[in-house]
């Protein structure tokens, strides 16, 4: 390991950093890019170029998922590739604007993405109308064309699950209109659990702050609450079972250990 000088500014320091870094990504991107076109990933075992990515490049699905979008989309999104490879986006902003952004507004949305942070593009780009005008200004009568079924926006839902160091994972994407649906749903039992905890609640819930994540929570009970109450045997079928041991241990059944807080309980 190379010694470095104490006095090295860290925000120059930094940017030859992530410079190194842009360029790795863009390298990471063209092999991606291949291997879709080729096909090359399609070997014995593997059952996507995202699957091969997590084999092979030891990433995570979500990220095998963002390179596969960035990769996909560099033709109709001319100037996002022009902009990775010269290592102005970063690979977290170049995957927002590959998941947010339609062929044509590409231009107007990577001169924000590079002044902008991860989290400022992602909600700029939420929320943008891209109803208006294109880039391209030589056509201003031309209607939209029809949607593509094999876009990004227009791909089935998809939903991993995983347990990992004790802990359960999930990632969800979805097409527009269903993660509407998704929201309202969290939203409302964000909202259901909020007005329990100030009217009704014990002193201990009293005061505590709901989150999403306790919304999903509220999800799965009611789920499990009202799909299992109608069917004799049916709640056995989906019940959780928690392991413990005289030696102050536990574990869920084929999973992952219980944690301290759990065991007190």
């Amino acid at each position: 390991m190379r010694d470095r000088d104490s006095r090295t500014d860290p925000l120059a320091e930094v940017g030859v950093i992530c410079g190194r870094l842009n360029a790795a990504h863009a390298d990471l991107i063209d092999l991606v890019t291949r291997l879709v076109e080729h096909q090359t990933w399609a070997i014995s075992g593997i059952r996507s170029p995202e699957h091969w990515l997590t084999c092979f490049a030891g990433v995570s699905p979500a990220t095998a998922r963002d390179l596969v979008r960035i990769a996909t989309r560099s033709t109709e999104l001319p100037a996002l590739q022009r902009e990775v490879h010269s290592g102005r986006l970063s690979f977290g902003q170049a995957a927002v604007v590959a998941a947010h952004t339609p062929a044509g507004y590409d231009e107007t949305v990577v001169q924000l993405a590079v002044h902008a942070t991860v989290p400022q593009l992602r909600r700029a780009l939420v929320k943008y109308d891209f109803t208006e005008q294109p880039d391209n200004p030589d056509t201003p009568d031309t209607p939209p064309p029809p949607p593509d079924a094999f876009s990004v926006a227009a791909q089935p839902a998809e939903l991993a699950m995983w347990f990992e160091r004790d802990r359960f994972h999930l990632t969800y994407t979805a097409p527009a209109d269903i993660g509407a649906l998704v929201q309202q749903a969290l939203t409302e039992a964000k909202d259901a659990l909020f007005l329990a905890t100030t009217t009704g609640a014990s002193s201990k819930d009293e005061g505590r702050r709901v989150r999403m994540a306790d919304a999903m929570e509220q999800l799965a009970v009611r789920s499990l609450q009202i799909g299992t109450t109608d069917i004799a045997g049916r709640g056995d079928k989906f019940r959780i079972y928690l392991h413990l041991d005289t030696t102050g241990h536990g574990w869920l059944h084929k999973r992952g250990a219980l944690p301290r807080h759990l065991l007190r309980k």
